[in-house]
């Protein structure tokens, strides 16, 4: 049984309400939250490391361990009953990714924060009416992320900044820091679409040299997807592959379908790989396209990083999409089973 949150009181700080304050009776905790979007500088996909391609072994041994680092099972289905109000994903979201922007922290690290969110709320029933905590949670992911990841690292107080409605002492953070810790297993070097990436995109490429373009695109596919919920319970690899399939029919239209080949061939979980690419062909180009329409605007506009995070948030925001969701986020069956046969045959 997941631990309580007996010990939230433990967590509190010390300082006066000019510091932090809540209120058991405040009705005005849930203001809605803009939708902000992640915006990758260049110097965030430059910066990317070019990771040594790593060998079959390797990856196998990484595809059987990465179901350990996904959210627990049945953390979608709290969304689909209201036993966890999506808001609260969406919040807390929304705030690690204005941070992020602001400090201009690399890619990877805005994905940690979210896998670390997600893991933690589907381990942990969060208190009713405790809206800082929430706050609480967020600093600290992200704060555990920046640490892994960033070479300089904004102290905690100073991370506290777009619009925080509390600011809590850093030794409250670093006791927040320890129960995530804890709940995680200690368990912050996830394993992320990133740690399949260049794996992928060599594999597409065969002896090809492949072109930074399709790395540099396929990362912001991938962050990009961090509002989906829908994907929030597929393999890191699966959407990893998707991804650099997507990435292709943009980068080079001409090889993609040579790409969607090697792919198949280089991963046991074509279902898998199949749903990811199909929502985010749906979800995230469809609805693009749609928004282009709507606003007169240019394509090319909407297939930014900017634009393809604002496409997403639609789907998130809509409850039909989460209670239309199934019990199992990868199971295909029927008419999908299908299609994935044919999507395999025809690549």
């Amino acid at each position: 049984m997941a631990p309580s949150f007996d010990c939230v009181p433990n967590l509190l700080c010390a300082e006066d309400a000019s510091v932090v304050a809540w209120d058991d009776d405040d009705d005005d905790m849930d203001e809605n939250v803009n939708n902000e979007s992640i915006c990758l500088h260049s110097s965030d996909l430059e910066g990317f490391p070019d990771l040594p391609t790593e060998d079959d072994e390797s990856i196998s041994f990484l595809v059987e361990k990465e179901c350990d680092h996904m959210p627990q099972d049945g953390y979608l289905q709290r969304f689909q009953s209201r036993t966890l109000d999506v808001s609260v994903r969406q919040d807390g979201l929304s705030w690690i990714l204005k941070v992020h922007a602001y400090y201009n922290f690399g890619p990877l690290t805005a994905y940690l924060a979210i896998n670390y969110l997600d893991r933690f709320l589907s381990s942990y029933q969060m208190p009713q009416g405790k809206a800082w905590m929430l706050q609480l949670l967020s600093v600290s992911c992200l704060s555990l992320a920046a640490k892994m990841e960033e070479t300089h690292v904004p102290l905690l107080l100073d991370l506290q900044i777009e619009d925080a409605k509390y600011v809590f002492e850093a030794r409250t953070i670093e006791r927040m820091e320890l129960l995530i810790l804890t709940t995680l297993k200690w368990r912050l070097r996830s394993i992320t679409p990133f740690s399949f990436l260049h794996y992928f995109v060599h594999r597409a490429a065969g002896d090809q040299s492949p072109p930074r373009a399709l790395i540099t695109r396929s990362i912001e596919l991938i962050v990009a997807t961090i509002r989906v919920i829908h994907l929030v319970g597929h393999r890191p690899s699966s959407i990893a592959a998707a991804a650099v399939m997507c990435a292709a029919e943009e980068v080079v239209p001409l090889l993609a379908l040579d790409y969607k080949r090697a792919l198949c061939r280089a991963s046991e979980h074509k279902e898998t790989i199949y749903s990811c690419y199909t929502v985010m062909q749906e979800m995230l180009i469809d609805r693009i396209w749609t928004s282009k329409k709507r606003t007169s605007g240019t394509l090319s506009s909407f297939l930014s990083p900017v634009g393809v995070l604002d496409a997403a948030c639609l789907s998130c925001n809509s409850e039909s999409s989460i209670a239309s969701f199934t019990s199992n986020p990868s199971a295909i069956t029927g008419t999908k089973r299908r299609k994935v046969n044919s999507f395999c045959d025809a690549v």
